[in-house]
């Protein structure tokens, strides 16, 4: 698992959903449901996959409001499969 990857696509995810969140409800409560993991990736402070349930997993974009915004959508998967090694990137998890 890359740490300086994760890095980026977790603070992708946070300016997304800063954005979203000041206008919409959904996406302030999918922030503050991330918000510990995020944080942490952003630190830098994961240097091992979460298990897939250490993550809050939402179904916002498939049975909820968040399926208009694909850009938060991407960034949000991007990070669940990169924070969780599910990504497949071929890359050794770094100690």
């Amino acid at each position: 698992m890359s740490i300086e990857k994760l890095k980026l696509l977790a603070a992708r995810l946070k300016d997304l959903l800063d954005h979203y969140a000041a206008f919409d409800p959904e996406a302030a409560e999918l922030r503050e449901s991330l918000a510990r993991s995020v944080d942490l990736a952003i630190k830098g402070l994961i240097a091992k996959p979460l298990e897939f349930n250490e993550v809050p997993v939402t179904l916002a974009f498939m049975e909820g409001g968040l399926a208009k915004y694909d850009d938060l959508y991407a960034a949000y998967s991007d990070f669940l499969l990169k924070v969780t090694d599910m990504d497949d990137d071929g890359e050794e998890a770094e100690e």
